[in-house]
């Protein structure tokens, strides 16, 4: 992790000198998309998704557990 930042104040500095706020802004978001592929992140809509999908297991884990237990009283 340290070294991440200390890429990114090194890569910081190197565009802060371009000649133009494009070619700055081009080159720091190329730098930051590849240092977050480098942390092992996953996109908001993926996050969102598995959610999603944990919230429906455990319903339906709640939902198993209960049945269980009436089939267990009813012996």
């Amino acid at each position: 992790m340290e070294d991440i930042f200390f890429e990114f104040k090194k890569r910081f500095k190197e565009f802060s000198n371009s000649s133009s706020k494009d070619e700055f802004e081009s080159s720091l978001r190329i730098f930051i998309n590849s240092a977050l592929s480098k942390l092992d992140v996953v996109p908001r809509a993926e996050f969102e998704k598995q959610k999603e999908m944990l919230v429906k297991a455990q319903n339906k884990l709640k939902e198993l557990e209960k049945n269980i237990d009436e089939l267990l009283k009813d012996k």
